[in-house]
């Protein structure tokens, strides 16, 4: 299958410091790539990702400045136009509107929110014809305050567990630490 994983422009991945769904998107990537698929990736301009081919667009800088922000529109837009025949799958981490103009294409598309979901875009975008276009939330606390419904599933974001060690014993009053927001 080839695959467009598309981000909101403004932190460079690999992060360099933080970074939420740009290391999600990451390994994400890197997968569908061990799997056989064919990955590009419409992320921020300066950007790599192992075994993925990546379409740069947008500057690093987060948060982005307002007439950044608003430049990254007609990029992808742009993109989508010229390129939508060439992907079994788009999966867009980014803005709904990003979608606009593939959404009666009959490319599959995944729409995906990590963050708070405004239940006025999806309402929108319900009532646009659309085609083979599915929502996802990264918890169902998240769909559920959102209240929104029609092809909504909760998928729950992964971690690498390589990347950490197991201590079945610590000391007595070592810290449990847990970053979130």
């Amino acid at each position: 299958m080839k695959i467009l994983i598309i981000m909101d422009p403004g932190i460079l991945i690999p992060v360099k410091g933080y970074g939420g769904i740009e290391r999600i998107i990451e390994m994400l990537a890197k997968e569908y790539a061990r799997l056989g698929h064919k990955v590009e990736l419409l992320i921020t301009d300066g950007s790599t990702v192992e075994g993925c081919k990546v379409h740069g667009y947008g500057k690093e800088g987060f948060p982005p400045k307002k007439w950044d922000a608003r430049k990254a529109v007609p990029a992808v837009w742009q993109f989508l136009r010229k390129h939508k025949n060439e992907f079994d799958l788009i999966h867009n981490f980014g803005r709904l509107f990003y979608l606009l103009p593939i959404l009666n294409h009959p490319v599959k598309k995944i729409m995906s929110y990590q963050r708070e979901i405004h239940p006025r875009n999806i309402k929108w975008a319900n009532r646009l014809l659309h085609k083979n276009l599915m929502f996802t939330g990264c918890s169902q606390n998240l769909i559920n305050r959102a209240n929104v419904t029609k092809n909504w599933v909760c998928v729950y974001n992964a971690c690498d567990f390589s990347r950490y060690d197991l201590r079945k014993e610590v000391e007595k009053d070592a810290p449990l630490l847990f970053l979130g927001r």
